[in-house]
């Protein structure tokens, strides 16, 4: 017994210095990327600057860590905040994980749920009844979910918006264009209550990873960043970070 709680107690200490190892660069603060299209990761008030989110909570502890300020650079695709990222740009990058990317991700830190906006006199109830033959479901080309839909759908026909307003989305759904339209709970419930004769199905399709980018020739960073994952989410810190307020997110379990 005495031996298994001394392995215990090494394997906390273990992850607990592996949290801190390479948390702190040479020089300078902390520039950490986010993707200003989801605002599930962070949202830029435009009165007062002030950034809030899951990711920008994550940087700014990151950040403390360090002893550091932290800097946050907006971007407008995936893509954007990858190239920030592989170049030195920024440090970090928040966004879900693409293993053809020219970057390295840590484990998941929290999941989008993906759902449907119908019109409210749809026959479409639950996400089981979207997929099915005569229907059109769209999503944005933009947006995690859309090629998603390219493996999911077998029935429907698919159709892709590049806006990423829901202005389109909007527009297609009143004038019958379209019978579904997916994206994340946050954006389809922010559209929803700015129109009328909409409803977000009360169920998920299921839930996008949100990750850590960090630079490929980085690999002790990426491990302390992986420890420091698994300790907040055990210290209550993500779920915090994560479910505090943004309707749609959950913390991603342990791997």
């Amino acid at each position: 017994m005495m031996r298994g709680l001394v392995a215990a107690a090494f394997l906390a200490f273990s992850t607990a210095m592996a949290a801190a190892q390479s948390l702190t660069p040479p020089a300078g603060g902390l520039k950490a990327a986010y993707l200003s299209t989801n605002p599930a990761q962070a949202i830029r008030n435009v009165v007062t600057g002030e950034i809030k989110g899951a990711a920008a909570e994550l940087a700014r502890e990151i950040a403390r860590r360090r002893g550091v300020a932290v800097s946050f650079a907006a971007f407008s695709s995936p893509a954007a905040v990858i190239e920030a990222v592989r170049t030195g740009a920024a440090e970090v990058g928040f966004l879900a994980p693409d293993d053809s990317a020219a970057v390295a991700f840590t484990r998941p830190y929290m999941l989008v749920q993906q759902s449907f906006l119908v019109r409210e006199d749809s026959a479409i109830k639950s996400v089981a009844d979207v997929d099915k033959a005569g229907r059109v479901i769209a999503a944005s080309s933009r947006d995690t979910i859309g090629p998603y839909l390219k493996g999911w759908v077998k029935q429907a026909a698919l159709r892709e918006s590049a806006d990423t307003t829901l202005q389109e989305a909007v527009a297609w759904l009143g004038d019958g264009a379209i019978d579904a339209f997916g994206g994340s709970r946050q954006r389809l419930a922010s559209a929803q209550r700015g129109a009328k004769g909409l409803r977000l199905l009360p169920d998920n399709l299921y839930g996008a990873p949100q990750a850590i980018a960090v630079a490929k020739d980085k690999p002790e960073l990426l491990t302390s960043l992986n420890a420091l994952i698994v300790e907040l989410r055990g210290n209550g810190f993500l779920k915090t970070a994560v479910e505090g307020g943004v309707e749609g997110v959950v913390v991603a379990p342990e791997m």
